[in-house]
Order: structure tokens, then sequence, then C-alpha cells
């Protein structure tokens, strides 16, 4: 499976380098850190760089067409923006978007309905998760939900038993 995913990225990255040697003219996307070294910043982003960070994500992540990906992190950020938006689009990844991560029981309703299979979310959002959900309404997950941040023993343990969920920490 990694020596898919290796052969993958790299040819991603062989096209992408093909398809923008010359620097994009006219205006590029900006995005925000989330200010881990300091205050939160805006950053332009080149569109090599936008598929750079989608090409290395792929590595991390093997969801396809059958995976349903929650979108709820803000696009204007750029883990968001990388993993919910740039990443399905590209792959080809079905997404259920929702414009507030901190409405959980709204979110834990649209991950059942829709059996969403990935979430990509930081600790504080699945500590809310878990408090307005009801037993079951997370099931779908499966094992491919990710955490942005370092994910206490504690909160990994209760989201799993409330959702078959296994863990693995994505890129910052």
């Amino acid at each position: 499976m990694v020596d898919r995913q290796s052969r993958f990225a790299v040819a991603f990255a062989r096209s992408a380098r093909s398809r923008f040697r010359r620097p994009a003219e006219g205006k590029k996307p900006s995005s925000f850190t989330s200010g881990s070294s300091g205050e939160p910043k805006g950053v332009v982003l080149s569109h090599r760089n936008i598929i750079g960070n989608v090409s290395q994500f792929s590595v991390m992540l093997d969801a396809g067409p059958d995976d349903m990906i929650f979108a709820s992190l803000p696009f204007f950020h750029s883990f968001g923006a990388t993993v919910t938006l740039w990443y399905p689009l590209i792959h080809g990844v079905p997404i259920v978007t929702y414009p507030n991560p901190l409405e959980s029981a709204k979110i834990a309703a649209l991950v059942k309905r829709h059996r969403v299979t990935v979430m990509l979310a930081t600790p504080t959002f699945l500590r809310g998760h878990l408090r307005k959900t009801e037993p079951l309404q997370l099931r779908s997950l499966g094992s491919s939900s990710r955490v942005r941040r370092k994910l206490p023993l504690d909160l990994a343990s209760s989201f799993r038993n409330a959702s078959a969920c296994a863990f693995s920490r994505a890129m910052d």
C-alpha cells in the first residue's frame, strides 16, 4: 500500500511540475496560517505550492471515490483548504460540507446521514463532537479520521469507542 502511494505521489508531483512550469499570471490564492510560530498571518500561495501540498497529503490519505470526506475546516486556512477542498477536488473524492466545525450535533447527523468515512479535525472539534453525539452517529467513520494537532490518548480512546476510528496524525 505504501509503495503504491509513494509511486502515485511521485507521478502526481511530476505531472504537476509539467503543468505548472511557467508561473501563473494574475492573482494567486491566499491562505492563513494557524499562528503556531506566533501570530496568524496571511500568505500568498502559488499554484505549484498548492499542488505540492496536496501531493504530500496524498501519501498520508488513500481516499477514493468510495469514500466520503466531511469538510468543515475553514477553506481560508491552509490546512482546511489543502485537505478538505483541494485534495477532494483533485482526487475525485466526494465531500459533505458544513460551514461551522463547532456545531457538533449537526455534524454528527450529517456524518450519519451521508455515511462519511473520513473526518479531518482538531482535538478541540473532536471533543465537541463526542459531547454532542448520540451513540452510533459516527460509526461510518471507520478507520480513516485524521487529526492535525497532537491527540491526547484519552480523547483518541473515547473517539475510537464512539466511532470505531483509528487515528493518525496529519502534517501541520
